[in-house]
């Protein structure tokens, strides 16, 4: 399998400090979000954007993370 075709594979996660939101992403193409029941009652806006940063911040650190190791496992 080549580099493009491993690339569109990969799959990246992310969750928020509390576990409420979860976001997973499998080639930057199909993206999935959970949110924990009950999480918009019970944290403001602020509050939920937040927990949604951290939930991204983790998917993007860990997307880089994936492209880093599929590079050296292709190019070496």
């Amino acid at each position: 399998m080549d580099y493009d075709q491993q690339r569109r594979d990969l799959v990246a996660q992310g969750r928020s400090n509390c576990g409420r939101i979860a976001i997973s992403v499998r080639g930057m193409q199909s993206w999935l979000v959970r949110i924990a029941p009950g999480t918009v009652r019970q944290l403001d806006e602020e509050q939920f954007a937040a927990r949604l940063r951290e939930a991204a911040g983790e998917l993007i650190r860990d997307q880089f993370a994936g492209i880093r190791v599929l590079k050296s496992r292709i190019y070496g």
